[in-house]
């Protein structure tokens, strides 16, 4: 696929002098504006994309900045006279904007899972017209007006590639340095498309094999992503699928990759708890405009659905395949098989896996420290089975105790699951599944507490597993429970541990 040119900026004249715009691959015109700082030096910035943004509002940006490097070099020739106007309303934060007070949130917060959230806030929020006026100004339309443009929006996760650095790029504060990847400077559609394509080659591959269940489950797998693709890109079979009306909004969002009612949901919430923040630790009183209570004309309604997770049968058949995986191969997937039992036993999210270290574990005591990475709080799971204690007892091989459980080969710990696991997952589990119903290597989670809440395990209980907060964050799980109790996690995880 021949690689497609980006267009060069355009500049005005007269008084919009330093406005630039470009057209970029989406067809969307976003405005930018160039200076000299306050060294001189010429730096280009972002101000925002059409419609929200214009020439004249862009001029606007460009006045700001240039009276505020003005005021600067004043005060550096005169440091003993009074700080500008200009710049008093900077230092005192007597006027805030969304923009400032997430630059003071992430700076503050020293959470591990930090970096994701700031480059989602970046990705989705920084260049909102309404993200870089007074705060006190923003208006129910102004977030009525985001709300229905997310609507509308695709799903990219390309965020960390496509937002903070090329950000840093533009206003020239680190080089561009050549994309480690080709995927990278095409469009979503573009690498559907070419997804789509590689799929199909795929398949001819594993048809050619004649080969076992695997390859057979494999070949399910990928017509049915390639049934979905050609939703996204081919307007015969999005036309069919629209005039499917047993679909719900949310199963067409889904399957069409738009941004789902609930992600938009959890953006808003972002931005309440930017809000939040800077009123607590800062002393503040802003209006939170993006705290939407129910019954307002924003309020976002997420139907309270019911959890998804694996059924024992299910599980069963993952961890005997990636069990298998991991023992044919130890050199390259050595920690496949205990990633996914720690994940299926103590119900932890990512972060709180991959970053147990051998200190952590506790054999004697059958106990392993864990952190919660979102509340910034350490608490503590059982070792739930013979089967993963032999497990820790195998991959920990009399390390040091200050070492990662699962390291990289820098010795540092793993960022992500390895990618085999979702691999593993696909052909065991969600070849039989729709492509609306398959699951990640995220429902682990939910199938811990679903099964405990099918056991009869109190909801209590299961936040305490799960380390919720709040025990009305695990009411979801409420609506599988059965009258009466049974077991708890050791007897759930010996369920599907027999051989």
């Amino acid at each position: 696929m021949e690689k497609n040119k980006v267009s060069e900026y355009n500049s005005y004249g007269g008084k919009y002098s330093g406005i630039l715009t470009k057209k970029l691959k989406n067809g969307d015109l976003a405005f930018y504006i160039t200076f000299r700082d306050i060294e001189s030096k010429v730096r280009r910035k972002k101000v925002g994309v059409a419609p929200e943004m214009t020439k004249r509002k862009a001029l606007d940006c460009l006045n700001e900045i240039r009276q505020e490097i003005e005021a600067k070099k004043e005060l550096e020739k005169n440091p003993n006279s009074p700080i500008p106007k200009m710049l008093r309303k900077k230092v005192d934060k007597q006027v805030y904007t969304l923009n400032d007070l997430a630059e003071y949130y992430f700076h503050e917060n020293k959470s591990k899972s930090k970096r994701a959230m700031q480059n989602k806030y970046n990705y989705h929020f920084s260049d909102e017209a309404f993200a870089n006026k007074n705060i006190h100004l923003v208006t129910e339309n102004d977030i009525e007006d985001f709300i229905l443009r997310k609507s509308k929006q695709r799903a990219d996760n390309r965020r960390s590639n496509s937002s903070n650095v090329t950000k840093l790029h533009e206003q020239g504060f680190i080089p561009k340095r050549k994309r480690k990847s080709k995927a990278l400077d095409l469009s979503l559609e573009e690498r559907e498309k070419e997804e789509y394509e590689n799929n199909l080659v795929k398949i001819k591959e594993l048809e050619s094999k004649n080969g076992g269940w695997r390859e057979e489950n494999k070949i399910k797998v990928l017509k049915e992503r390639n049934r979905v693709l050609e939703y996204r890109f081919s307007p015969e079979a999005r036309k069919k699928l629209l005039k499917d009306k047993t679909l719900g909004i949310d199963e067409l969002n889904a399957l069409l990759g738009i941004l789902s009612r609930k992600s938009i949901k959890e953006l808003l919430l972002m931005a309440s708890t930017i809000v939040t923040y800077a009123n607590t630790h800062k002393h503040l009183n802003i209006f939170n405009q993006f705290h939407i209570l129910r019954g307002n004309k924003n309020y976002i309604s997420v139907n309270n659905v019911k959890p998804r997770y694996l059924t024992k049968e299910e599980i069963k058949s993952y961890l005997k395949e990636v069990k298998k995986v991991t023992y044919d191969n130890p050199e390259v997937h050595n920690y496949l098989y205990l990633i996914s039992l720690l994940a299926l036993s103590t119900a932890a999210r990512r972060d709180t896996i991959l970053n147990i270290k051998i200190e952590d574990i506790d054999l004697e005591n059958n106990n392993i420290q864990l952190r919660n990475f979102k509340t910034e709080h350490n608490f503590t799971s059982s070792i739930a089975s013979p089967v993963i204690k032999a497990e820790l007892i195998r991959v920990k091989n009399n390390r040091e105790p200050s070492r990662f459980l699962f390291e990289g080969s820098s010795g540092v710990a793993i960022t992500a699951f390895p990618p085999k696991m979702k691999e593993v997952l696909d052909y065991t589990v969600n070849c039989n599944r729709s492509y609306l119903n398959y699951l990640t290597i995220k429902e682990f989670r939910n199938t811990v507490a679903s099964h405990l809440a099918m056991n009869g395990t109190s909801i209590a209980h299961i936040a305490q597993v799960l380390d919720h907060a709040s025990t009305r964050t695990t009411e979801i799980y409420s609506q599988l429970a059965p009258s009466t109790a049974k077991d708890d996690v050791s007897s759930f995880v010996n369920e599907f541990l027999e051989e």
